[in-house]
């Protein structure tokens, strides 16, 4: 329950604190007897289980909800999902240009950042790349913000032999956060450090 907490924190700091100077923070209009803000932020969730588990877009807006913000947002989260996938996906082309979205998190499929160079370079980050050029295709004021995810908590043992540092938490959380960061510097994107220990 504390990592999700602190992934819906740490997004809503992102999309909402980090994103508007202090004078647009404070801009309130009344709306059928609400405060809303004036400005709602509108952010689209790519991923899977761990971004639809224990409802994470919906605690979000909720924490945007409870300071008298506003987040409209939709969801892309097929369970396993990997990059390719939703790289290729019309449903999510389509979503995508449906709104002119503030930020956009990416949340690849939980192993595959961690996986040898040459499988990373040919079979996951092309897809991270068309997913944020889509993204700014759509609207070029869109901020890409990867959801980095974590290691397991024995590592990826199937792996173990032939990729050493998928043989325990720590070394398999290493390299996922070494390829989140890459994304993000790569793409001239954010990332959201939910799995960095």
């Amino acid at each position: 329950m504390k990592k999700i907490f602190f992934t819906v924190s740490l997004i809503f700091n992102i999309v909402f604190l980090n994103s508007c100077s202090s004078d647009d923070y404070n801009k309130e209009t009344i709306v059928t007897g609400e405060v809303v803000a004036q400005n709602p932020k509108k952010v689209l969730f790519i991923g899977n289980s761990y971004t639809y588990g224990n409802n994470m877009p919906k605690m979000t807006r909720l924490l945007a909800s409870s300071v008298q913000d506003t987040m409209i947002y939709a969801t892309h989260t097929p369970g396993g999902a990997y990059l390719h996938q939703h790289a290729n996906s019309a449903q999510l082309y389509n979503l995508i240009n449906s709104q002119e979205w503030d930020f956009v998190t990416i949340q690849s499929q939980s192993r595959e950042s961690a996986l040898d160079q040459d499988y990373f370079d040919i079979n996951v980050y092309p897809y991270a790349q068309t997913l944020v050029n889509k993204i700014r295709n759509n609207h070029a004021e869109s901020m890409p913000l990867f959801f980095m995810t974590w290691g397991y908590e024995n590592g990826y043992k199937p792996l173990c032999s032939s990729l050493p540092y998928m043989c325990d938490f720590e070394a398999m959380n290493d390299k996922i956060e070494e390829r989140y960061t890459f994304y993000a510097s790569a793409t001239n994107s954010m990332v959201s450090p939910v799995g960095a220990v």
